[in-house]
């Protein structure tokens, strides 16, 4: 008894593959494929002739014949993919302008739990060829998912610098980012053009394939723009100006975060100068930024000049605190006006530890005034008056004292003297002023022509004791008949241990 026979033929199946030659002349191969079918029972028999046609040679046939389980033929999927291009600009050695064009097909085939993927590549230049490249893989079908494309809005970045001869030059960045998500992978596509006055614009194109975890959502915020003006004067005595633009921008990605600073530099008859940095650090470091600017604070140094002219100069003193985590960085603008001359300003940035930074202790004391009475070689009386500032400023286990001493004398302009001492506050002990009671001598002598004589000598005594050292100054003033008073003042400094009672020998006293 003859079994039940079932005979399927499949139409034929034409590819055709074109690549060029070492020599560079196209080659078409065109490979037909015929399948037939012969099912008998639970059981097939698979014949497949494939015939390959190519120029100026002989077709090629093979015939394979496979028998298999009837079970195992399971209906064929083909699925081809709409056609994607890509085009690449590039710029030649020599300049010129050159296109790359990339179509891609993708044929899939899915028979049971295999799929078979064919990528046809075909890469067309500018005087070439075409060249394509046919690629097979078979993977499984699970680890086919469905992929998604995701072109970021372009980026455009202008970075403005000046060349050598002083022209400003433009560079804009055109960045162009194309992601394609399939399952657990990412394809992450940079397009980036550097387009520069008077060149070709240049683009790169670079292609990297990381885990989707690591794809994060980033975070870009750009800082208000910083300007900062720094005046001089140059060595003609004419003022200069000098302004600093700084923006910052700040890119935060999952942990990192990429810190771009503008910094633009703009001076009097110059081309503004832009510097751009880039740096990338953990956003652990980065903290919130606290900007203090301290009060300004003024002084005024009154001094006389060689010709006996009075002379002002006055220091204007800008302190600006950046305090940045564990960190703080100080700009000191110092800046002096003098008569008859440009302001000059000078910028210092310090930058030290938040620990050493304490608070700022200023103390004025009183102003101390002292007059000093002389007579002249003239015999005529002179008094000479001293006034004395002392302003100390405590900062930590420091201490900074300035002492600006004024001396007024009868027909000179005043003369000041200002002096900065910086001692450790352990040293600064409380002062004791102490002034003994005026003592007054009277001496009786005879004159040659036998007349009586008296000389009045009046003695005061004023100490100061600070720690172990004291410092004592003794007026003395003598006033004989027919005279102008004279007086005398000592300074004289010694250790506290060495001070003991004054013995005065007999005199009379009145």
């Amino acid at each position: 008894m003859a079994s039940n026979q079932r005979q399927l033929s499949r139409p034929e199946e034409v590819r055709v593959v074109e690549t060029v030659t070492e020599d560079g002349k196209p080659r078409k191969k065109k490979i037909r494929t015929r399948v037939i079918k012969k099912v008998k029972g639970e059981k097939q028999e698979v014949t497949k002739i494939e015939t390959i046609e190519e120029d100026d040679k002989q077709p090629e046939t093979t015939v394979t014949v496979e028998e298999i389980p009837v079970k195992e033929e399971q209906p064929e999927q083909i699925q081809e993919l709409p056609e994607e291009v890509r085009v690449v600009e590039t710029v030649t050695e020599d300049g010129k302008p050159k296109k790359k064009k990339i179509r891609t097909r993708v044929i899939k085939k899915v028979k049971g739990d295999k799929q078979e993927v064919t990528k046809i590549e075909t890469i067309e230049e500018d005087d070439k060829q075409p060249e394509t490249t046919v690629t097979v893989e078979e993977i499984p079908v699970k680890e086919e998912q469905p992929e998604q494309i995701q072109e970021l809005p372009e980026e455009i970045r202008v970075v403005e610098t000046v060349t050598e001869d002083g022209k400003p030059k433009k560079k804009k960045i055109r960045t162009r980012v194309i992601k394609k998500v399939k399952g657990d992978k990412q394809e992450v596509t940079k397009i980036e053009t550097i387009e520069e006055d008077d060149k070709q614009p240049e683009t790169t194109v670079t292609v990297e394939e990381i885990p989707v975890e690591e794809e994060q959502p980033e975070q870009i915020q750009e800082l208000p723009e910083e300007v900062r003006v720094v005046e001089t004067v140059t060595e003609d005595g004419k003022p200069k100006k000098k302004k600093i633009r700084t923006r910052v921008i700040k890119k935060v990605k999952g942990d990192k975060q990429e810190v771009t600073k503008i910094e633009t530099i703009e001076e009097d008859d110059k081309q503004p100068e832009t510097t751009v940095t880039v740096e990338e650090i953990p956003v652990e470091e980065e903290q919130p930024e606290q900007i203090q600017e301290l009060p300004e604070e003024v002084r005024v140094v009154e001094t006389v000049t060689e010709d006996g002219k009075p002379k002002k100069k006055k220091i204007r003193t800008r302190v600006i605190k950046k305090v940045k985590g564990d960190k703080q960085e100080v700009t000191k603008i110092e800046t002096i006006e003098e008569d008859d001359k440009q302001p000059e300003t000078t910028v210092t940035v310090e930058e030290i530890p938040v620990e050493e930074e304490q608070p700022e202790q200023i103390q004025e004391l009183p102003e101390e005034v002292r007059v000093v009475e002389t007579v002249t070689e003239d015999g005529k009386p002179k008094k000479k008056k001293i006034r004395t500032r002392v302003i100390k400023k405590v900062k930590g286990d420091k201490q900074e004292v300035t002492k600006i001493e004024t001396i007024e004398e009868d027909d000179k302009q005043p003369e000041t003297t200002v002096t900065v001492e910086e001692i450790p506050v352990e040293e600064e002990q409380p002062e004791q002023i102490r002034e003994l009671p005026e003592e007054v001598r009277v001496i009786e002598t005879v004159t040659e022509d036998g007349k009586p004589k008296k000389k009045k000598i009046r003695t005061r005594v004023i100490k100061k004791v600070k720690g172990d050292k004291q410092e004592v100054t003794k007026i003395e003033t003598i006033e004989e008949d027919g005279k102008q008073p004279e007086t005398t003042v000592t300074v004289k400094e010694i250790p506290v241990e060495e001070e003991q009672p004054e013995q005065i020998p007999g005199a009379s006293r009145k």
